[in-house]
């Protein structure tokens, strides 16, 4: 292994003129257990293929290789990416590409999608490829996030936001494990979590597009209420909306936060057709 504590890890970033970087996020996992778990949310399989986003230095690459068929890498950081080169040189089922993974093409081929990624792409990456077409879509993501970041995204009715309504729409989240600060280094200012996101065969609402849509102004602006809010969606106003959502037996003044899914369905299904969201 690399290395297995943050003393280990000094020695080989030194050794290697290498340095974790603010700007991209970078913090370096240093407890192997938390590898093993993010190994086992994952289930991976001798005939699995998988996407690791933000390899970094490569400790979580090192336990793919042994355990996938295929493992391909996707690294942005320049640096890094010559130091994997170098280190997996000899690995014959890894693929190192140094890209941005939000300007990458996800893969055609069935694959499993694990990253160790900066919190604040968290939301970029689910919708890069949870939105795209079914073919495009992982078997199943496992992501190193920030915990009050996983714990939103797995949020029921009455704490619901848009992005736990959108993950929810494309995939099954589950909390896997709370995963505390001092396991990385340097250590990030919040604690993480493994969170686990199994997508689901098809949309959980039929007019996914219209959702979206409706929930962004839903949640556009703080503390509003529903019919204020639809006020807003393209060809009503204040008295249709609030029409359209006694039409779908919900009150008027209810809060986004408090629908589920069955109360989203209802009023998606009496709206026109929208522009999709940006």
């Amino acid at each position: 292994m690399l290395y297995q504590n943050s003393r280990e890890l000094l020695t080989l970033l030194q050794k290697e003129g290498l340095h974790a970087k603010h700007r991209l996020g970078q913090n370096f996992l240093i407890q192997p257990q938390i590898i093993d778990k993010i190994i086992a949310a994952a289930e991976i399989k001798n005939t699995d293929r998988v996407l690791e986003i933000g390899p970094g230095l490569g400790i979580l690459t090192e336990k793919l290789l042994a355990q996938a068929q295929k493992v391909t890498a996707v690294e942005k950081d320049r640096e890094l990416y010559d130091f994997l080169q170098k280190h997996f040189r000899q690995a014959k089922n890894l693929t190192l590409i140094n890209a941005d993974i939000l300007q990458t093409e996800p893969p055609r081929a069935p694959y499993k999608l694990i990253a160790n990624i900066p919190y604040y792409i968290t939301s970029p990456i689910i919708s890069h490829f949870l939105r795209g077409g079914a073919s495009r879509r992982p078997d199943l993501l496992v992501l190193m996030t920030q915990l009050e970041v996983a714990r939103k995204i797995c949020a029921k009715a009455g704490n619901h936001s848009m992005l736990s309504l959108q993950t929810q729409l494309f995939a099954e989240p589950k909390l896997i494990h709370q995963v505390s600060r001092g396991n990385f280094f340097p250590a990030p200012k919040v604690d993480s979590a493994i969170l686990l996101l199994r997508p689901r065969p098809t949309p959980l609402l039929k007019r996914s597009e219209v959702f979206l849509t409706l929930i962004g102004l839903s949640f556009g602006q703080k503390r509003k209420t529903l019919a204020n809010s639809l006020a807003r969606y393209p060809g009503l106003d204040k008295q249709k909306a609030t029409e359209t959502i006694q039409a779908a037996n919900l009150d008027p003044m209810a809060r986004p936060q408090n629908l589920d899914f069955a109360e989203w369905a209802r009023l998606t299904e009496r709206l026109p057709d929208s522009p999709a969201p940006a």
